[in-house]
């Protein structure tokens, strides 16, 4: 599997990290002793923590970010901008990009997200949900309207 990551692009570890790619620290997780599903949960827990999304990635997220008109001041989003911008972004990625794991896809999912004033989140560790709306669990207000 790290051999179709590298073929990819190049990883870049985070400031920090000893220039190891993501798949030398799950290859070094430490799962002796620990039944199978202990395992998967241990190595689940360090894929959350590692950064998946090399720089060149991260560029081509941020080519796609909002430019200034597309929030107002009030934080309404411009919805057809939004879809132009998705559209163009998650074609581009369907069509030149191979993600080596769930965990990559929803960090480019999430770093868009971010940008645009919506949450993403995981439902069955399958899906990604995406929404707007105020977090019932956060105290911050929603930077997009309601349709």
């Amino acid at each position: 599997m790290a051999r179709v990551f590298e073929e990819k692009s190049q990883y870049t570890p985070p400031n920090g990290s000893d220039g190891s790619s993501p798949f030398d620290v799950l290859d070094n997780v430490d799962t002796a002793g620990l039944t199978p599903r202990q395992a998967s949960a241990k190595t689940g827990d360090m894929c959350r923590t590692v950064d998946w999304v090399p720089d060149d990635l991260k560029q081509l997220v941020d080519t796609h970010r909002p430019k200034d008109g597309d929030i107002d001041v009030e934080g309404n989003v411009n919805k057809e901008r939004l879809k132009e911008e998705a559209m163009q972004l998650f074609t581009k990625l369907k069509n030149e990009s191979t993600f080596c794991n769930f965990y990559q896809f929803l960090q480019v999912v999430k770093r868009f997200g971010d940008a645009w004033g919506f949450v993403v989140s995981t439902q069955s560790g399958t899906h990604l949900v995406c929404f707007y709306g105020k977090s019932s669990r956060k105290g911050r207000e929603s930077v997009v309207s309601p349709s």
